[in-house]
């Protein structure tokens, strides 16, 4: 106990520089519903000094942080010219919206499962004969946790599957297609964009529809997101790893729909068996997260001897979906960090610690 007082103490120092008064979220008609954060637990005086050191400018470039707390809204406040109507550029966090899709592709049954040789759903197209035989070896699960085996990696330069060349060309699959191979498939994780881009045929071939219109069916209709655009190929079709927009509410709806094992208003939209098998780690990216079907399964967080699970989406800039199921909670990121000139990740980090103690505190007084 001892400890958290300390973190608070340092907290109230480094943000008596800017005033912040906490406002319960806007309820908008058939929309969230909102209350205060001492409904749900959430100290007062901590939350005006959460958002006190953001006006400060401890923390730079960000544009909006939202707090879902036992299923409402509780905090929603945005900046540098953000608010609730604007969608926002949410990066790589598209690879998660692929995977879900991939997911409710599988529980209808128009994909057998994630062992599903990729190559055969080229049968018939103009990428037919780009699948040698070692590419025959890739399987919808082996893009779907990076350990797909192709020279690709976006943060090797090295690599023959370069991500600035990849958005040059005309044609993001055939690119991809000619990216060789040098790993057996399922040994090595290397985190590559393109990658996530050789399933839009696999999605487009099994379901007959169009993937945008696949996804506004079964996805984005039924949990309410009506801001979602997609990013497009010079071919027209979605960008499946990076470039889509929506807004942070409607973010923060996905987000709800992982925490609740693919329930949304009382309705299974993902089997809970896709959603547990997505957070399943199937290797580490950079060394030391584990990684699922897109998504990062993140360390767990230790506050007063307890220890707090989390996973997330998230994309370049800051753009960020973390859930934490021991929490019951949802914490929505938008931000414009795209020239990591500050350390980003750090403060991010710092904003969960915050988020979570609140409640952790709360705790250990009573």
């Amino acid at each position: 106990m001892k400890v958290i007082y300390i973190i608070f103490f340092s907290f109230f120092l480094n943000s008596c520089n800017s005033q912040f008064s906490y406002n319960i979220p806007e309820r908008l008609e058939n929309d969230w519903e909102t209350t205060h954060v001492e409904n749900v637990g959430i100290n007062l005086d901590k939350i005006n000094a959460f958002g006190a050191q953001i006006n400060g400018g401890k923390y730079k470039d960000i544009h909006s942080i939202l707090i879902i707390k036992d299923g409402k809204l509780v905090f929603e406040e945005y900046y540098n010219g953000f608010n609730k109507e604007k969608p926002h550029d949410i990066a790589s966090v598209t690879k998660s919206i692929t995977s879900a899709l991939v997911g409710i592709a599988i529980d209808k049954g128009f994909i057998k499962n994630t062992s599903a040789p990729v190559w055969e759903f080229y049968k018939e197209s103009k990428y037919e004969n780009k699948w040698d035989s070692l590419k025959r070896s890739i399987r919808v699960k082996d893009l779907l946790s990076m350990r797909h085996g192709l020279d690709c990696d976006d943060f090797n330069t090295s690599s023959s599957g370069d991500f600035n060349a990849l958005q040059e060309s005309n044609d993001y699959v055939d690119y991809m297609l000619d990216v060789k191979m040098n790993h057996k498939v399922d040994q090595v994780n290397a985190y590559c964009t393109g990658s996530t881009q050789l399933l839009e045929p696999v999605l487009r071939k099994s379901t007959n529809y169009e993937v945008d219109n696949f996804a506004s069916k079964f996805l984005f209709t039924l949990i309410g997101i009506k801001s979602f655009k997609w990013k497009k190929t010079p071919k027209g079709n979605p960008t499946m790893g990076m470039g889509a927009k929506m807004t942070p509410r409607d973010m923060a709806r996905f987000g709800l729909l992982y925490l609740n094992d693919g329930i949304y208003n009382k309705k299974q939209i993902i089997s809970k068996n896709w959603i547990k098998e997505s957070l399943t780690p199937y290797g580490k990216l950079f060394g030391a997260i584990d990684y699922g079907y897109l998504w990062y399964i993140e360390p767990p967080v230790v506050i007063n001897r307890k220890t707090i699970n989390f996973y997330d989406a998230a994309g370049h800039g800051g753009q960020t979906i973390a859930i934490y199921p021991d929490l019951e909670m949802v914490v929505v990121i938008t931000a414009g960090n795209y020239n990591n000139e500050s350390n980003y990740y750090e403060m991010l980090e710092n904003i969960y610690y915050q988020a979570l103690i609140f409640k952790k505190l709360i705790l250990v007084i009573k």
